[in-house]
């Protein structure tokens, strides 16, 4: 919107350069102005489109540690199964080896576990009979 000034009869003659100097310098405060308008705009768009990455982020944050807590529970889960499976094993091994142990130290035939007497073997205690005093032989 440029306004020009024609110079009429009445004015004086350095009047007409005043007016000229000042209408452009309104019209730069008015291209200042609308640049500044622009710029505000495009800074409100920015802002927009940042608060809604912002909210992406957040819901994406959330989902995350949703995520990962189900993630940590079932690690935990599979952590408890392993422990247990392993302290199975270790359990079956164990038994197993006191039981070969037992196997091949105490031999079936083997009687180490009935007491001797003191005199000797039992079954000579038992087959021969009994002496008194003078090594005579009482029935």
């Amino acid at each position: 919107m440029a306004y020009t000034y024609t110079n009429t009869e009445n004015e004086r003659p350095g009047s007409s350069k005043k007016i000229e100097n000042l209408q452009g310098q309104v019209d730069e405060v008015t291209h200042l102005l609308q640049n500044n308008v622009n710029k505000v705009l495009e800074r409100g768009d920015k802002l927009d489109n940042l608060q809604s990455r912002a909210e992406n982020i957040t819901d994406a944050a959330m989902q995350f540690k949703k995520s990962a807590k189900e993630v940590k529970r079932k690690m935990c889960c599979k952590n408890i199964k392993m422990c247990c499976c392993l302290i199975i094993i270790i359990s079956v091994v164990v038994i197993t080896g006191l039981i070969l142990l037992i196997i091949f130290v105490v031999k079936p035939g083997d009687d180490k576990s009935t007491p001797t007497p003191p005199h000797g073997n039992l079954s000579q205690v038992i087959q021969t009979p009994p002496y008194n005093v003078h090594n005579k032989v009482i029935y």
